[in-house]
């Protein structure tokens, strides 16, 4: 089977999420940060998959969910820190700080894509094939500069 053209440009750019998850620890609601995949670079580090429980006990995932199964990938505070604890979790009062990392380790913040896909008809947050929320909200899109 041939090869898709796309296939090496798969998961290069990274979309930043603001997104309500419950912590099952301290039984609170947080607007975590949450990306739709494992960035490259440095703050890879700080990125975890969540199995994040549902908001409320009528939301299951139905059959055309993909292998996620309902798991966030979310940026932490600290490498290797317990993800089960938001206290641990970077969230929206964290984004200029987010912003200033991205940029001291030349990420690229693209500000272009994210303002055409702000105002497009295509919704980048809300539901989609892993969430069920339908409160997802993109912050923005950025790439880490490798060699393609």
């Amino acid at each position: 089977m041939e090869e898709s053209p796309f296939e090496k440009y798969q998961h290069k750019t990274v979309i930043l999420y603001v997104e309500p998850l419950l912590d099952s620890y301290n039984k609170i609601y947080v607007s975590a940060l949450t990306f739709n995949t494992i960035p490259e670079g440095p703050i890879s580090k700080m990125v975890k998959l969540y199995n994040n429980p549902s908001l409320s006990p009528f939301q299951t995932f139905s059959n055309n969910i993909t292998n996620l199964n309902g798991c966030t990938y979310i940026l932490l505070k600290y490498p290797n820190s317990n993800i089960s604890n938001s206290k641990n979790w970077m969230t929206a009062d964290d984004i200029p700080t987010v912003f200033s990392f991205l940029q001291a380790n030349e990420y690229k913040i693209d500000l272009s894509l994210t303002k055409l896909m702000n105002h497009s008809q295509v919704n980048l947050g809300g539901i989609s094939d892993t969430k069920i929320t339908g409160n997802r909200r993109m912050v923005c899109l950025f790439s880490f500069p490798t060699a393609i």
